[in-house]
């Protein structure tokens, strides 16, 4: 009876001992729910607060009232872009090095049918076109509204139709932003691994969430001015890329890619040198945007520049050591022009034998008529005669170099 109630009470202790630990749990639970719940909230009042500083002529747009949607875009991108980048690099190691793209580009694949190359075509001139219809709405009502280009504040009132134009222009200029994601997409498919660089995941991530906070706080004003010339310039390399995917007849036109770099490259400079004057001149457009705007523009000039000299200036230099170690490998040296004349000469000599051999037999066996042929002469007997005709020929010429020197010197 006394080890039943022993047993009972160690039971209740146990119970007991569950029941604080569940009890602490729980507390513990609530408290990190309760730090979590207080934590979004704080973030949602300070998301709120800062919106009382949007811009109220986009706030009903589509992506412009909770910074939610383009994080949970820009999530997908980058999951796109890990498994893309899994993608790539299995099928380099299953087929093997550089010959990969090769062996998946072939007349059966997708990439190469004729379909995929009119949606890349047709993709590159719908971006083209875009970005010509926002670089012409932004022009053309910005003149209307006598903008300075240089430094412009931003009208927050709704009441002016050009200054809707432009921040509804601005929107659609966010938004080929994130349709320019896809870019990164066709490399994918089409397993460009070269391509699918550091930069280019920085620009397209980090330009479709920049401007939307451009298109959210500041549609119009100085920003227009980077907007304009960023588009100018996808204008023209959109239209590069529709050219270059109409098939390798289109190559010999398509000489001024390096340009189009160094035209990215004036685009950033003169972004971070407008962006650092509006900052000294106290230009009244808004300060944290321009500060913004001005390390966001340096930082695609260092890795645009870092590109370009990869690409165009150590990559000549690449290429032409390469080949001039070919010359230097296709160049016999002595000791190759040595083993040359050793494996040569005995098989002269002994090719030589035979054939003055032959036909001394011939000769022996022929008719009386045949006896009147002309005689063999070896061919290191041909090489003799040349080579002492030669160093005939050559002390001779220095004999008559010496001569006209006494002569000189008397």
């Amino acid at each position: 009876m006394d080890q039943v109630l022993n047993n009972f009470n160690f039971l209740l202790d146990w119970l007991n001992d569950i029941h604080q630990v569940a009890n602490r749990t729980m507390d513990s639970s609530i408290r990190l729910f309760d730090f979590i719940w207080t934590r979004i909230g704080l973030i949602s009042d300070t998301y709120h607060y800062l919106d009382s500083f949007s811009d109220p002529k986009l706030r009903q747009w589509p992506l412009m009232g909770s910074p939610i949607e383009p994080l949970v875009i820009l999530a997908f991108y980058f999951l796109m872009v890990h498994y893309g980048q899994s993608f790539v690099h299995h099928k380099v190691s299953k087929r093997g090095g550089s010959s990969s793209e090769s062996h998946y580009h072939n007349r059966n694949s997708f990439v190469n049918r004729p379909l995929f190359s009119l949606i890349l075509v047709t993709y590159n001139i719908s971006m083209s076109a875009l970005n010509a219809w926002i670089s012409f709405e932004l022009l053309y009502c910005g003149y209307k509204r006598k903008y300075n280009f240089l430094c412009q504040l931003v009208y927050t009132k709704t009441d002016d139709l050009y200054e809707r134009r432009i921040a509804e222009a601005i929107w659609w200029y966010f938004a080929s932003k994130g349709i320019e994601l896809l870019d990164t997409f066709f490399i994918i498919i089409k397993r460009k691994q070269a391509q699918l660089t550091f930069l280019h995941i920085y620009h397209h991530s980090s330009m479709f969430i920049v401007w939307w906070v451009g298109a959210k706080f500041v549609p119009g004003g100085s920003a227009l001015s980077g907007a304009l010339v960023n588009c100018v310039v996808h204008i023209i390399m959109y239209g590069y890329y529709a050219l270059s995917t109409l098939g390798p007849s289109m190559k010999p036109f398509l000489w001024w890619k390096k340009y189009l770099t160094i035209l990215q490259l004036i685009q950033f400079t003169a972004g971070v040198s407008l962006g650092l004057n509006s900052i000294f001149t106290q230009c009244p457009f808004t300060r944290w945007m321009q500060y913004v705007f001005v390390a966001y523009a340096f930082s695609f000039l260092i890795l645009f520049g870092n590109f370009y000299r990869k690409t165009y200036i150590g990559g000549k230099r690449n290429q032409t050591s390469k080949q001039q170690q070919k010359q230097l490998n296709k160049t016999p040296t002595h000791h190759d022009l040595a083993a040359i004349l050793r494996a040569t000469i005995p098989s002269m000599s002994s090719s030589s034998t035979t054939s003055v051999a032959a036909v001394s037999s011939s000769s022996s066996s022929s008719s009386p008529s045949s006896s009147l042929s002309m005689p063999v002469v070896s061919n290191r007997g041909k090489r003799s005669k040349q080579s002492k005709m030669t160093m005939a020929k050559s002390k001779h010429h220095h004999g008559q170099i010496g001569r006209k020197n006494k002569i000189k010197s008397s």
